[in-house]
């Protein structure tokens, strides 16, 4: 394969929302001119290698996630999108870990996962709806009866698999933990700075909650401030976490999901892979944002535009995120 960048290296600090969001509508603009041509796959070569058609499926997810982070930036609702970030982690450590698979013990394994998750949905929806129902959305009793019969099926498979290819929970039949997954691809410390941290995001956290909580004391009673929580120091500062952890998961991803997609980089355009360098060493002098911030915790620092401010105090006393 033909030498590409992996990983935005930083060069400097972060220099604030709208130069990101610049940035990364490059990147992305440069990222779908290059990597179309290798994420258009038919249906038959996903069912033959589907390592083919998660990995495309990836890319384009990213992709997404990222115009996604734009659109909502703009919209001064960008710092939203930092629940985008879990999923490009999973995308990542993922692709990683079955790129290092046997090809047929890939195709076994992504095609038991795929079968279990079709299977459980009908089940559920069923368990919810019921049986009239189900019927009335055209669901067939004997289709649903088979959705019990494929999910015991595909469970036995990964419970074999599980001992196959030494997971930790060989007897659950069931996938192997995140923190595992990465562990095995070389990404433990990805995982734990950013893959944890933004558990917080997407799932009730009184962590985030305290977050999100600002004050600005007045007449020096914090106690009887009242809490903002949209401060737009905050926000802003979350806005750039989003807009820069989205476009460097996605530098991550790529090359393991080019090499998933056995792409032939001997004929790629040469001008396509220069631009889009050119727009992660742009992205990458931004420098990478933090997961927190001392302001969070009542340290006074030197305020950055755009990022932190020495007026705007936490409303819970130091240390107590969760």
């Amino acid at each position: 394969m033909t030498d590409t960048p992996s990983s935005l290296e930083p060069q400097g600090s972060t220099t604030g929302t709208e130069s990101l969001i610049n940035a990364a509508e490059e990147l992305v603009d440069r990222a779908i001119a290059f990597m179309e041509p290798y994420t258009e796959i038919t249906w038959k070569a996903g069912v033959e290698n589907p390592k083919k058609l998660a990995a495309a499926f990836c890319v384009k997810r990213q992709i997404d996630g990222i115009r996604a982070a734009i659109t909502l930036a703009r919209a001064g609702l960008g710092h939203m999108s930092a629940s985008f970030i879990r999923p490009a982690c999973e995308d990542l450590f993922w692709l990683s870990y079955l790129d290092k698979l046997d090809a047929q013990v890939a195709k076994r394994l992504l095609g038991a996962m795929t079968a279990l998750d079709a299977s459980r949905s009908v089940i559920a929806q069923q368990q919810y709806s019921g049986k009239k129902t189900m019927t009335r959305l055209g669901f067939p009793a004997k289709f649903v009866k088979y959705s019990y019969a494929n999910k015991l099926q595909s469970e036995a498979v990964l419970k074999e698999l599980s001992g196959t290819l030494g997971w930790p929970n060989t007897d659950e039949g069931v996938l192997p933990p995140t923190a595992w997954v990465a562990a095995q691809t070389g990404n433990s410390k990805l995982y734990d700075f950013l893959y944890s941290a933004t558990s917080r995001v997407v799932h009730f956290s009184m962590g985030e909650v305290a977050r999100r909580g600002w004050s600005i004391p007045e007449d020096g009673d914090p106690q009887n401030s009242i809490i903002d929580f949209n401060s737009p120091n905050h926000l802003n500062y979350r806005t750039d976490f989003a807009l820069y952890w989205c476009c460097h998961l996605f530098a991550l991803t790529w090359p393991t999901a080019l090499s998933c997609l056995e792409a032939d980089l001997e004929g790629a355009d040469e001008g396509v892979l220069d631009v889009y360098t050119e727009a992660l060493k742009r992205l990458a002098s931004h420098g990478k944002v933090p997961v927190t911030l001392p302001s969070e915790f009542n340290l006074r620092t030197t305020a950055r535009a755009g990022v932190n401010s020495s007026n705007a105090k936490r409303a819970n006393s130091r240390g107590s995120r969760g």
